[in-house]
């Protein structure tokens, strides 16, 4: 009855995925576009890489046959997804890039992610020449790569790596490709694991379990429940670590990931071995050395084998064992390393016990040449208490002395900060109880000495006691004198202040007032005339930016500060509006300075639109020829700057076609308001800011250069 329940589960996981795949290629087959076949191909590749890597790869290296080209976004994607799924499939091979036929910005960032995949750095050469298109990696996907191989920079510092990776979670958390803010923070987890910091490991894995259930990547969750699985085990936390490794085993039943399933019931096996399960353990292991065979996974059949090996020397089977070891031998000698000092001295402890010293010498000697390459001490410290056992059976008893000197002495030098201070406090005891000796015999004359001094000293005090108490007095007084006043100066100072601020608030909202129901009348006669065209598409576009303009006025004209990327979408959408309003008649541009993240920096409302109102209404930009505004913005030391530029009549001849009236007084309340409101900010961030109006070509008359600097405020 269990052999038809497991053909049943099998027959049916075999009829989803093909159901799955009939319908991908019906939706292939009837995409109308290049752009839709791509993100019906992308989508399956990522489903797959999250269930089925096998699978997975095999659609990719056939992706022409499904879809002739890629855009430059869709390259990027499928290379991210090929290095997951090489990830999560346990074949680590670099991609062809030429198959990728990407752009020449692309392929630098391409070149340096695979080099950071493959544990290699990035010379200052070549990260000079991806820094150098770093403006064309401005979408979130590109900025968090960019970040990323920043990390693999060479001769970069702990502090650098730390602020590169998280600049590449903040970009990676925006990508649309869910899979790269998973992936990194599986990387900055091995980070931390390499430095030993394993809380920090856990809190970033943790992040990651939680990201990957919301985002339902399975594939990377059972990988990250194994990666935190296995910090518990280094912790020793084994109830922890058993809890992460179930969930991950339960999670793997539904999917096909052969080369994660054998790396989890290794993990498995290594903690039940730990636990001196041993039974447990050997059925763990044999369940990983299927999976790895399955794929022939060479590095994961070396590492089991061994692992098998040494559970099975620890339940007493020595044969077994043996044969376990030559296996791993075999395996790790196809790998580049092709060597491992752990296999060597399990060999040698193997060895040892049956009393083939000649081998089990052979093997340590090894080992320990291994682990002095790789400068791992602890190990090779073990080492020499085994080879000291081993020739002191060979009847070499100097050797034996000698090496067992070395490691007693190693050994001596781990414990010698704590013997250093245990001696310390010995020493300090002796000397305390000298010191207890002396002052026993000195204290009889001390004690006749103070009953001298006693009354002397009584009387003293007791002026003392009067001069201090005095002294005090005076002291509390000024300080509370002091404190009452500088509190009474602060609060009035405060109050000011305060009432300055209200003022030039109500003064503020009174301008908007002014200028909203004149600016709505222009709007609506706009609105009007091109329902009198019956121009359906213009009067819908006006119409839009128009409500949207009235609702964030009205959202944040109450605000004393909203970020700056809500300030800009005002100003584009009122430009917009100003601009249909005059048929086109005039342009302009909105130049954002790419180390600014608009996001994070804070600034008063309605800032810049009465200055842009001025070279529209005042400039004639409507009826000279190219009428054009530049709004810039950048950052000059501690203060945020805005450049407001027309080039329109200029102020001189402004000024002769003036109107008497509500628009100039409009305007020139503009101008004290807004010196007002910087000044305000000024005395508050105790800061530099100004407002400089001029003419921007000083030769001609011609054209308005408005700068105004406020405090950069960060959100």
């Amino acid at each position: 009855m269990k052999r038809l329940f497991l053909i049943f589960l099998i027959l049916l996981n075999f009829s989803i995925y093909a159901n799955n795949d009939t319908s991908f290629l019906f939706k292939i087959e009837n995409a109308q576009t290049i752009a839709e076949k791509e993100a019906v191909y992308l989508e399956r590749v990522r489903e797959l890489s999250q269930s089925n890597t096998l699978s997975c790869d095999s659609i990719i290296h056939q992706r022409k046959n499904y879809v002739s080209d890629l855009s430059d976004d869709g390259k990027l994607t499928l290379l991210l997804i090929n290095l997951n799924n090489s990830r999560l499939g346990g074949t680590f091979t670099e991609p062809n890039l030429d198959d990728y036929n990407f752009n020449a910005r692309d392929l630098l960032l391409a070149e340096g992610l695979l080099k950071c995949f493959s544990n290699q750095t990035i010379s200052l050469i070549e990260y000079d020449k991806i820094q150098d298109n770093l403006k064309h990696y401005s979408d979130p996907t590109r900025s968090s790569i960019y970040y990323s191989v920043s990390t693999c920079l060479e001769g970069i510092g702990r502090e650098e790596v730390i602020d590169h990776f998280n600049n590449a979670l903040k970009h990676a958390k925006r990508s649309p490709l869910k899979g790269v803010y998973s992936s990194v923070l599986d990387i900055f987890t091995s980070y931390f694991i390499e430095k030993e910091d394993f809380e920090q490991a856990i809190h970033y894995q943790q992040k990651a379990i939680s990201y990957s259930k919301k985002h339902r990547l399975n594939g990377n969750l059972v990988n990250h429940l194994i990666n935190i699985g296995h910090i518990q085990y280094v912790m020793g936390d084994f109830k922890k670590s058993e809890e992460a490794l179930l969930e991950a085993q339960e999670l793997c039943s539904s999917l096909k990931l052969q080369f994660i399933e054998g790396q989890l019931f290794n993990k498995l096996g290594e903690l039940y071995g730990a636990q001196n399960q041993l039974a447990k353990s050997i059925r763990y292991y044999q369940q990983s050395l299927l999976r790895f065979y399955s794929i022939n996974n060479i590095e994961g059949l070396a590492l089991t084998h061994k692992n098998i090996g040494k559970a099975y020397f620890m339940d007493g089977s020595i044969d077994l064992a043996e044969k376990n070891y030559k296996l791993s031998e075999q395996f790790y000698k196809q790998l580049k390393y092709g060597s491992n000092g752990d296999l060597d001295c399990f060999f040698s402890e193997l060895y040892f016990a049956k009393g083939q010293y000649f081998l089990a010498e052979k093997h340590i000697l090894k080992a320990m040449d291994y682990w002095q390459k790789k400068e791992l001490f602890i190990s090779l410290n073990k080492a020499y208490l085994l080879f000291s056992n081993i020739k002191r059976k060979q009847g070499h008893i100097e050797i034996a002395y000698d090496y067992l000197h070395l490691y007693l002495k190693f050994s001596d030098s781990i414990h010698k900060l704590e013997t250093n201070e245990k001696v310390a406090e010995l020493s300090e005891l002796f000397k305390s109880e000298q010191k207890e000796r002396k002052i026993a015999e000195q204290g009889k004359k001390i004690e006749e000495e103070f009953s001298q001094r006693l009354m002397i000293e009584s009387k003293l005090e007791s002026r003392n006691l009067q001069i201090r108490l005095t002294i005090a007095i005076l002291v509390i007084s000024l300080i509370l004198f002091v404190s009452i006043f500088m509190i009474i100066r602060n609060r009035n100072k405060q109050e000011q202040l305060i009432k300055k601020q209200r003022e030039i608030e109500l003064q503020q909202t009174l301008l908007r007032t002014q200028m909203n129901p004149h600016f709505i009348f222009n709007a609506m006669s706009v609105i009007q005339s091109y329902i009198y065209d019956e121009d359906v598409v213009n009067s819908s576009k006006f119409l839009i930016h128009f409500s949207k303009l009235m609702r964030m006025i009205l959202e944040n004209n109450a605000k004393q500060f909203i970020p700056l990327e809500t300030e800009l979408e005002i100003i584009n959408r009122y430009l917009v509006l100003q601009k249909m309003r005059f048929e086109d008649r005039f342009d302009f541009e909105i130049v954002e300075n790419e180390t600014i993240d608009s996001t994070l920096i804070s600034i008063p409302p309605m800032l810049v639109q009465p200055f842009i109102e001025n070279s529209i209404e005042h400039g004639d930009l409507d009826k000279i020829v190219n009428g054009m505004i530049h709004v810039k913005t950048e950052i000059v030391e501690d203060l945020f700057i805005f450049t407001v530029e027309d080039n329109g009549i200029g102020r001189k001849k402004a000024l002769q076609n003036k109107k008497v009236g509500t628009s100039e007084n409009h305007r020139s309340m503009a101008i004290e308001l807004t010196e007002s409101r910087i000044s305000l900010l000024n005395e508050k961030y105790k800061s530099k800011g100004y407002l400089r109006i001029e003419d921007l070509d000083i030769e001609k008359n011609i054209g308005t250069k408005v700068t105004i600097a406020i405090p950069f405020i960060k959100i």
